[in-house]
């Protein structure tokens, strides 16, 4: 059976509502339509861990290449929960050039299957709104039951 979600769970609702709203009804940061977009992830923009413990932190990094004909600044990063942070090499990523973007995921508040990351916010037109996340499976540091 598991337990309520709590202060977390409330505050995760609160924050999807505001996003809806936000953006006129769509989930916090859209995808955006067809076409080029200036950043684009090289590779995947998921990347799956498989199983892990709660007391490990992982650092995954995410290379952005800058495919547009402009500079893009790079605003901030929104995180998915508390148990993620995002932190880029540089703020402004020049046409051609490309950025890392280095999540961290501290699951020590996670059970079991997880989905989750960071959105990096832009000043791309296009789509300001670029989603990297990570995947997988907390097990518990200990399993069974203690004989007496």
């Amino acid at each position: 059976m598991r337990r309520g979600t709590g202060l977390v769970g409330v505050l995760g609702a609160v924050f999807f509502a505001a996003g809806l709203a936000a953006h006129g009804g769509e989930a916090c940061c859209p995808e955006g339509g067809a076409g080029a977009h200036a950043l684009q992830v090289v590779g995947t923009n998921s990347v799956a861990l498989g199983s892990l413990y709660g007391n490990s932190v992982t650092n995954v990094p995410f290379r952005v290449v800058n495919r547009g004909t402009n500079a893009v600044a790079i605003r901030r990063m929104i995180p998915t929960c508390s148990c993620t942070t995002g932190v880029a090499s540089t703020n402004v990523v020049a046409p051609g050039a490309s950025v890392v973007i280095t999540v961290t995921l501290d699951p020590h508040t996670l059970k079991g299957d997880f989905d989750r990351g960071v959105w990096v916010v832009s000043d791309d037109s296009s789509k300001p709104y670029l989603r990297v996340m990570l995947t997988g499976t907390v097990e518990p540091l200990f399993k069974g039951v203690m004989s007496r």
